[in-house]
C-alpha cells in the first residue's frame, strides 16, 4: 500500500499541482480519500476494479507526494471539491461513480452538489459534514467532546511543532488509546507524509462548510452509505442523517469496524462497492 505507484501522474488544476493514477477503462470510478492518507490509500483497490472501471485516485492539494501549495486559510472540502472538478474536467472524466472517505467524502458529496454533470453516483463513507452536527439531537455534547478531545488539542499540538503529538492524539480518537505508540515505522511514515493537511485544515477559518439540508434532500443520484458498526458518535449522527434526508439512498454497516473500514475491513467494503455498481451505482451506458 505504501509504495509510491510506478504510473504516478501530476497535472497543475488551478494553484496546485495533483498526483493521479488512472487505470483501466470504461464507467469512470474516481476516488477521493479522508485525512492523514493520499492516493496509495486506495491502492488495494484499484485493480480489482479497472477490469471494468476507469479507476482514478488522486491526492487532495495539501497531501502526499503534492507539492505544498500556498496555505490557504479559508481551507475545507469545499476547495478539494473545486480541486477535483477541475482535475475531473482536465482528464475529460464526466458521469463518473464517486468514492469518498470521512474527508474525502465530504468533498465527493459537495462536488455532486456542485458540479452535477461530473457524477452519475455517490459512494460516502461517513462524510465529515461536522457542521450539521450541533443541531442534531443530541448532537451538541457530541460535537463539544469531538472538540475538545480531538480537533483543539491537533491544533495546539501543529502550532507547537508537535507533528507526533498530533498524530498521536487523532490516533487515539479514531482507533483507540496507545495505538500510535505500536504502528510500524511505515504507517508513522505514512502518516507523517500526510500530516500537513491537517496542520492547514486545524487552523482554517471554516473546516466544515455548512451544506443545506434541502440541497441534499434534491439530491436525486443513487448513494451508498457506509458506515462502520464500531465508529465515533460524530459520524454515526451524520450518517443517520443523511440516510433520512437522501432520497434515493441504501446504508450498509461493516460489522466490527470503525472510520477506517476500507482499511479494516477491505473485502467487504469492496464487496459493498461491486454490488452498488452493479444495481444503479453505474450502469452500462457511459
Amino acid at each position: 500500500m505504501f509504495e509510491e505507484a510506478e504510473d504516478l501522474k501530476e497535472t497543475r488544476v488551478g494553484d496546485v499541482a495533483l498526483h493521479y493514477v488512472d487505470r483501466g477503462t470504461g464507467v469512470p470510478l474516481v476516488f477521493a480519500h479522508g485525512g492523514l492518507d493520499d492516493y496509495r490509500y486506495w491502492t488495494p483497490h484499484l485493480e480489482p476494479f479497472r477490469r471494468g472501471y476507469r479507476t482514478i485516485a488522486y491526492s487532495r492539494r495539501y497531501n502526499h507526494p503534492n507539492a505544498r501549495p500556498p496555505d490557504r486559510a479559508d481551507y475545507s472540502a469545499a476547495v478539494d471539491a473545486d480541486d477535483l472538478a477541475r482535475l475531473l474536467d482536465h482528464l475529460g472524466v464526466t458521469r463518473a461513480c464517486v468514492v469518498g472517505a470521512s474527508y474525502g467524502g465530504f468533498a465527493a458529496l459537495l462536488l455532486a452538489l456542485r458540479r452535477p454533470d461530473l457524477v452519475r453516483s455517490l459512494v460516502l463513507a461517513e462524510a465529515a459534514l461536522l457542521g450539521w452536527v450541533p443541531n442534531l439531537p443530541g448532537g451538541r455534547a457530541v460535537y463539544d467532546a469531538f472538540m475538545v478531545r480531538l480537533w483543539r488539542p491537533v491544533r495546539e499540538a501543529f502550532r507547537s511543532g508537535d507533528i507526533d503529538g498530533a498524530l498521536r492524539t487523532a490516533s487515539d480518537m479514531f482507533a483507540g488509546p496507545g495505538i500510535f505508540d505500536d504502528l510500524p515505522p511505515e504507517v508513522l511514515r505514512y502518516m507523517r507524509d500526510n500530516a500537513l493537511e491537517w496542520d492547514v485544515l486545524t487552523s482554517s477559518t471554516d473546516p466544515f462548510p455548512y451544506v443545506p439540508r434541502e440541497a441534499v434532500h434534491a439530491l436525486t443520484i443513487p448513494v451508498l452509505l457506509m458506515s462502520g458498526e464500531r465508529t465515533i458518535d460524530v459520524h454515526r449522527l451524520i450518517d443517520r442523517e443523511l440516510e433520512g434526508l437522501l432520497p434515493d439512498v441504501r446504508r450498509v454497516v461493516i460489522p466490527a469496524a470503525g472510520h477506517d473500514m476500507w482499511t479494516e475491513a477491505p473485502l467487504v467494503c469492496r464487496g459493498h462497492l461491486e454490488a452498488f455498481l452493479g444495481g444503479t451505482g453505474a450502469p452500462d451506458v457511459a
